[in-house]
């Protein structure tokens, strides 16, 4: 009974030693797991920390992206209006151009009949064959005014080839 005691008591000592044992490997096993743990947690924070940054960025380029469609549809709405300035201006050279080559006809109109008047019957004539003094000088206001008529006609048609001119530079560098 003795040697059973003794056994016994080996046994529980051995086993004992043995738990005592497996129960540190345990703790640090379980402290190893814990710290394993932690670097994961550490690893997945700085991972979300990455992920969300790179969302962002995301985020910010896809703002970039919309900035920059704004910017040209700006642009294209700018060449829009510029091309229907052009087409206005052309638009106005081809009616400025038109009042020209009828503005000149007329007044060649003018100065021919004026010529042939001048060559059958002269201005002179035609004053100092009034009834009296005031029929006259009526007649040589209207003289006078024809010319100034006929003055202004030609001042009219020279500003009109000036404007045309300018028209068309300016076209030409809009273009």
């Amino acid at each position: 009974m003795k040697k059973l005691k003794i056994i016994c008591l080996m046994v529980f000592s051995f086993l004992g030693i043995l738990s005592g044992q497996t129960r540190t490997e345990l703790e640090e096993q379980r402290k190893k797991t814990l710290e394993d743990i932690s670097y994961v947690d550490n690893l997945l924070k700085s991972t979300a920390k990455v992920k969300s940054e790179s969302l962002n960025a995301v985020k910010i380029l896809g703002n970039k992206v919309n900035l920059r469609e704004s910017v040209i549809k700006g642009m294209g709405q700018e060449i829009s209006l510029i091309n229907e300035r052009i087409d206005l201006n052309r638009t106005a050279i081809e009616m400025m151009e038109y009042d020209l080559v009828n503005l000149k006809a007329e007044y060649s109109r003018a100065i021919l009949n004026s010529y042939k008047l001048k060559k059958v019957n002269p201005e002179i004539v035609y004053v100092l064959s009034a009834r009296d003094f005031n029929q006259g000088y009526k007649r040589l206001k209207y003289f006078q005014q024809v010319s100034k008529f006929r003055r202004n006609e030609s001042e009219i048609i020279a500003e009109l080839k000036k404007r045309i001119e300018e028209t068309k530079i300016i076209c030409r560098e809009i273009s």
